[in-house]
């Protein structure tokens, strides 16, 4: 049997996808190399537009 996960805050919701954005943030001004830096920012963009996209509906 699979065990279902449970999280304090759902993931995909607003807050947990406002945490999530944080915490790229901080990472992104935390690492140095440049590569692992462009890979952050990708997922960086990525959770920013999951953002807007769950905004827009709340707005909605």
């Amino acid at each position: 049997m699979s065990e279902t996960t449970r999280y304090s805050v759902d993931p995909r919701s607003l807050q947990g996808c406002q945490i999530r954005l944080k915490f790229h943030y901080q990472e992104l001004l935390q690492e140095t190399d440049p590569i692992v830096r462009a890979n952050i920012a990708r997922a960086l963009a990525e959770a920013a537009i999951d953002l807007a996209e769950l905004e827009a509906l709340r707005v909605a």
